[in-house]
């Protein structure tokens, strides 16, 4: 869902144990500590836009997950914020390009926190 003819969604708050191969996963899905899956709060906003109907579109979002800090073990991550947009286009139904800007931050649980920005292209050919 998304933004489409004035309209806005909100794709997704969760709070609890992070499902696996959810947009914010780590892909840790137990705590080394307790063998039980993590309790955190995250979840995912995303909001898309047609600029150009079928043609030209883009995405915007901000992701988070934060787990319980005592179900941590030294070295995982305690924090993640991820911000991304993109633009989208479909010239024909047989090619897309598309560029996406990401920018993460990460905190750890006794080592350097991380943080940076990604970009990230595609050029696809459907048949």
């Amino acid at each position: 869902m998304g933004v489409k003819n004035g309209q806005t969604d909100i794709k997704k708050v969760s709070r609890g144990p992070r499902p696996h191969n959810s947009p914010n996963d780590f892909a840790r899905v137990a705590s080394p500590i307790v063998a039980q899956p993590l309790r955190s709060t995250g979840g995912w906003l995303e909001l898309y836009a047609y600029i150009c109907p079928q043609i030209l579109h883009t995405h915007v979002g901000y992701g988070i997950d934060d787990p319980l800090d005592r179900d941590l073990a030294p070295g995982q991550p305690v924090r993640n914020d991820t911000w991304f947009a993109n633009l989208i286009w479909d010239p024909s139904k047989y090619f897309r390009a598309a560029l996406e800007v990401t920018y993460r931050k990460t905190a750890y649980l006794g080592v350097p926190n991380n943080q940076g920005t990604g970009i990230q292209t595609q050029f696809q050919f459907r048949f």
